[in-house]
């Protein structure tokens, strides 16, 4: 969609549903009512309609911030902490967490930097994906290789390398990582989520595999926190579209919900092919999610309660490629040509075919709290995840499946004994699974195309742990925090067979690991929440099987199927403080120096051959700074600064070494930046309805993929802002709004590459720099609307003239002193 039109709709929509909502009449909630400044103190008992309580609210102020999302600021330790558990009627305060103890946790007594990402307000406009929605948290930055989230790559803490293989993607507390290397970021709606909870920094005693750099645990939308029905629309830039519908009812002891959204557009980066013939259908676009998920939530007993969902999702990536320097420098960066190798072989950027992955994932939970007994939670999950990538040039097609079914037990209670506190939670995951690949080639016999087995790799995956978590606090005040897990990683059979189904390399591998933490804390603020803590623990990652298998060549078989790996590990320190001034300035600040005793890096082994290797000494180093005034009611100002430095202290590239005479030790490992920047003002009235939003990002210079000795120009820091705008209407039932993204238009790329160094080209020259572009100006806008039916009174004829009443009274005075056209709109409206 071009630029000028989206213009012109959101100017059309916008005057139009102003106009509707000034003189039409609409439903307003009983809060809305009692808020209504045209009424008088005589006749407000008349025209007001009585509020119908479903189910009388706690009386506690914090289970009212519960459910507003507001807070008068600090994390508190003095309230009772309400349930965030599936049972409960709602949801976790800003000032609580799940992702760091296996329960509720305040803040306050949490030895770990986590951000909370809440998706309510003009913070959360413009979202299409996970990815987005976490973009410019401290420590975090994300990017696609074609200016959309849909293969984007979230990176914590320095582990640029195969990141979703050591940042840990949950759902619900469930993982939705893969053997295959990835996490599908994008198989959620944004609509879905009540919140993100970011884990900084090791996470592997609480989750276990691939959280040594941090975990992102997505808190879905539950039907009893949530009642009533929520549509909206969206229209944005590049022929984009998003739209989504749920509906959640509660029953008594039952609550139900249903969810279905539908995402489309056809891309930033377009392939327009020779220039001469018309492409009906832009590539690599378009992309696509439809996103589908039911809930159902029993109260079987007041202490016990069961859930379950089931999550769909069917999904389409087109493949952008990079743009190299005369692209990049004539700022031509949305199309993309095709390249010309020679000798008829002529490569589509696309690789010309997108990738499909269909995702569905089950989970079931029983939940059982007996007060004094403790808290007891089974959890069932299962999960199938297709994909299939579509390649007519080199690479040919691959089918790859991985099935994972888990069953998790755990159990946690606290004990108060006078001035001590102790919260222990023990708990065993087990996990067993199956991944395979198949991947096929395009053979020509006889002037037409075939399709031929190449290879298959496939294997078992096995994984029983154990762990254990404790908090002690004294006075609750100072804390010490301990836990322990212990794992068995089993891969019974890797099976491979090549093209002539010979089975090659069958292997096993079984392996055990162990975790540790500890962490003191102190809280010196009760009122506010105000700590600090130090946090020391080891880690593990045992190899994927992505991590080892070969995935072959221009069309050769693998040869061998798998190249084994060692487990990684590292020991991460790190302090950190959390301080409220008062309730309206807050500050933190993290530091943490992670060592890598072993990494697995994408390099060469000493026969030459480019793969997965084991790298030592891996330094990741870091200080994160967050900050936030609220300087008036209405105006909120949010930043955060990280300074970060990743260096490999080996030589993973000793192959080259006496081809180039140079070597990796002391150099930086590509694709991070040393600096990180975000800044945000944001303003919200209240009175009006009506929210405002600016940020700005900066991601400094970082050395290109496949830059292992940071000789190519690095990339330039990327810079953008990006602005939103919102205004409800109808008692907050309903809300417009309208944004831009990168609203300077600045070019900008996060990811940049080069060629790999290689045996036939040590320094890897043939491409010296290439860039993945992101998105110039995108606008946006959409309109959303919720009906929350058990909470509100279905007016009957009377209330809805007594409304019409007070909603048109000062406008018929108004207008009947100037034209005299106020009786006009008063009949119009008459019901």
């Amino acid at each position: 969609m071009r630029d000028s039109t989206t213009l012109l709709y959101i100017i059309v929509v916008w005057f139009v549903l102003t106009l509707t909502c000034s003189f039409g009449p609409a439903l307003t909630t009983v809060n809305a009512q009692q808020r209504s400044s045209s009424e008088t103190a005589q006749n407000l008992p008349t025209e007001q309609l009585a509020p119908v309580e479903i189910e009388a609210p706690r009386q506690d102020r914090r289970q009212s911030q519960a459910r507003t999302g507001t807070t008068d600021g600090g994390f508190g330790t003095g309230d009772p902490i309400p349930s965030g558990q599936p049972g409960s009627d709602y949801p976790l305060t800003p000032g609580e967490v799940v992702s760091t103890g296996g329960r509720p946790q305040n803040l306050a007594n949490v030895p770990a930097a986590v951000s909370i990402v809440p998706n309510r307000g003009v913070e959360s406009l413009g979202y299409i994906g996970v990815p987005n929605m976490i973009q410019g948290q401290p420590g975090v930055y994300t990017s696609g290789y074609s200016a959309t989230p849909f293969d984007a790559a979230v990176v914590l803490r320095g582990f640029s390398n195969e990141p979703g293989n050591r940042v840990s993607l949950l759902y619900d507390g469930r993982t939705l990582n893969t053997p295959l290397g990835d996490a599908n970021w994008m198989s959620i709606f944004p609509e879905l989520i009540d919140r993100i909870e970011i884990l900084r920094g090791d996470g592997t005693v609480q989750f276990g595999q691939k959280a040594i750099g941090g975990t992102i645990n997505i808190i879905p939308k539950r039907p009893r926190q949530n009642p009533g029905t929520f549509w909206g629309a969206e229209i944005g830039s590049w022929q984009s579209d998003r739209e989504w519908v749920a509906s959640n009812m509660v029953y008594g002891p039952i609550a139900a919900g249903i969810f279905a959204g539908r995402f489309f557009t056809e891309g930033f980066r377009l392939y327009q092919g020779n220039g001469l013939d018309e492409e009906f259908v832009p590539r690599p676009g378009p992309w696509m999610l439809y996103n589908v998920q039911g809930s159902i939530n029993w109260k079987i007993t007041p202490n016990l309660t069961f859930e379950i969902s089931q999550l769909l999702s069917d999904r389409r990536n087109g493949n952008a490629t990079y743009v190299q320097q005369p692209q990049w420098g004539r700022r031509d960066i949305r199309d993309v040509a095709i390249f010309d190798y020679g000798f008829g072989m002529r490569l589509s950027p696309v690789w010309d075919g997108p990738t499909e992955l269909w995702d569905a994932v089950t989970i079931g939970r029983l939940l059982y709290s007996g007060d004094r007994l403790g808290t007891f939670e089974a959890i069932y999950s299962y999960r199938r995840s297709d994909q299939r990538t579509t390649g007519i040039s080199w690479f040919g097609l691959s089918d790859q499946r991985w099935i994972d079914s888990g069953l998790s037990f755990k159990y946690f209670r606290t004990d108060k004994y006078s001035v001590v506190t102790n919260e222990l939670t023990v708990g065993s995951d087990l996990w067993d699974g199956k991944f395979g690949r198949e991947s096929r080639q395009i053979v020509q016999t006889f002037g037409t195309n075939a399709v031929e087995h190449q290879a298959e790799q496939s294997g078992y995956r096995e994984s029983l742990s154990y762990y254990v978590m404790n908090q002690t606090r004294f006075w609750d005040r100072l804390y010490v925090d301990l836990g322990y897990r212990i794992e068995n990683y089993d891969l019974p059979d890797l099976y491979a067979n090549d093209a002539a189904r010979v089975v090659t390399n069958a292997k096993r591998i079984d392996r055990n690991k162990s975790a540790s933490q500890w962490a003191l804390g102190l809280v010196y603020d009760k009122e506010l929440g105000s700590s600090t803590y130090y946090k020391h623990s080891r880690m593990y990652r045992f190899p994927e099987f992505y991590d080892m298998v070969n995935l072959g060549s221009f069309g050769l078989p693998p040869d061998p199927p798998f190249w084994l790996l060692d487990p990684e590990e590292g020991t991460l320190k790190e302090v950190g403080i959390r301080h409220w001034f008062n309730r309206n300035i807050y500050a933190s600040a993290t530091y943490y120096d992670l060592d890598m005793d072993n990494e697995i890096l994408y390099g060469m082994d000493d026969a030459g051959n480019q793969r997965n290797v084991n790298v030592q000494n891996v330094s990741h180093v870091g200080l994160e700074l967050e900050g936030l005034v609220k300087v008036t009611p209405s105006w909120t100002v949010k930043g955060n600064w990280t300074r970060q430095k990743v260096l490999v202290r080996s030589n993973f590239l000793p192959a080259l070494t006496p081809l180039n005479g140079l070597t990796t030790e002391d150099k930086w490992l590509y694709q991070n930046p040393g600096e990180m920047g975000n800044f945000s003002l944001e303003y919200n009235n209240r009175e009006w309805g009506f929210s405002g939003l600016i940020t700005y990002h900066y991601i400094g210079s970082r050395y290109r993929i496949n830059d292992p000795y940071n000789i190519a120009e690095p990339l330039e820091p990327a810079k953008w802002g990006d602005l939103a705008f919102s205004q409800t209407f109808l008692g907050d039932t309903v809300t417009l709004y309208f944004g831009i993204k990168n609203f300077s238009d600045a070019q900008y790329a996060i990811i940049g590459t080069k060629s790999a160094p290689s045996t036939s080209s040590p320094l890897g020259t043939s491409v010296p720099a290439a860039w993945y572009p992101n998105e110039g100006r995108t606008f946006y806008t959409g309109l959303k609307a919720n009906m929350d039916f058990n909470r509100m009174k279905v007016p009957t004829r009377e209330d809805l003239n007594r409304m019409q009443r007070r909603l048109y009274g000062s406008v018929q005075a108004g207008v009947d002193s100037v034209y005299g056209l106020g009786a006009r709109f008063r009949t119009m409206a008459n019901f």
